[in-house]
């Protein structure tokens, strides 16, 4: 008897144990699940490199999980979907959150960055309110007004409003024209 006729062997004696062999029922599924999880027993299997042998089986570190056979990359993006305010990037082991403006990567997630206190004095002189990924100011000096999130002189605000008009209309010309 060689090695490998010795070790399916050791398969049925498992299977017979728990009366599965003769069983036309068992689903194939179900006996190569069982296989893959007597597979340590019965092959003196251990843990793969790198990760740890635990009493609930192998441990292989953060970012991966234990399949029966090897430790394989956990896509967290997919899985936790942690970057609700960007973009998330799954990389082997770990993950990556590429924030949308107004936010930033703690790590974990992102946050909302709070302007009004990164950036004091953002308003120039306005009180300045967080709101989520942005800002807004509320221009309290006599002759400031709200424009480029920030309070400028009403002159400037008015100069600027006209650009953006202006802007504006040469776009929608060159839309037009696509």
């Amino acid at each position: 008897i060689n090695a490998e006729y010795g070790e399916f062997q050791t398969f049925q004696h498992y299977f017979k144990q728990i009366n599965l062999s003769s069983s036309n029922q068992t689903s194939t599924m179900f006996k190569t699940l069982l296989v893959i999880a007597l597979l340590p027993v019965a092959y003196s299997w251990s843990c793969p490199e790198g990760s740890i042998e635990t009493v609930d089986g192998c441990d292989c570190g953060t970012g991966f999980w234990y399949d029966g056979l090897s430790c394989v990359d956990i896509n967290e993006c997919q899985l936790y979907k942690p970057c609700q305010q960007g973009f998330c990037v799954n990389y082997v082991g770990t993950y990556d959150c590429i924030c949308d403006d107004g936010f930033e990567y703690d790590g974990n997630t992102c946050l909302d960055i709070d302007e009004c206190v990164e950036d004091f004095g953002i308003c120039r002189g306005g009180q300045c309110f967080n709101l989520v990924g942005t800002y807004w100011c509320n221009c309290t000096m006599e002759g400031t007004a709200p424009c480029l999130q920030t309070c400028l002189p009403q002159e400037q605000c008015d100069v600027y409003e006209r650009m953006q008009e202006q802007l504006n209309d040469v776009t929608q010309v060159f839309n037009n024209d696509l």
